[in-house]
């Protein structure tokens, strides 16, 4: 198999990246529950733009998915 016939690793990496794991504080700090919910919420857009980029490559290739863009 080609290299070029696989996507981009950079992306294949990224829609993989692991979900923030919360410290016990956000059970009693609203700050801290804030900013984990940021960070979680940062983090799934990190990998929706991933998926994105692998679903346009997929298309470029002939695939015909709806990417959602």
């Amino acid at each position: 198999m080609s290299v070029h016939s696989l996507p981009p690793a950079i992306d294949v990496e990224a829609a993989t990246e692991a979900k923030p794991v919360p410290s016990a504080e956000i059970i009693t700090s609203a700050a801290a529950a804030a900013a984990y919910n940021a960070a979680v919420e940062i983090h799934a857009m990190r990998i929706r733009a991933a998926a994105v980029r692998v679903c346009n490559w997929l298309n470029e290739r002939g695939g015909s998915y709806n990417c959602g863009g």
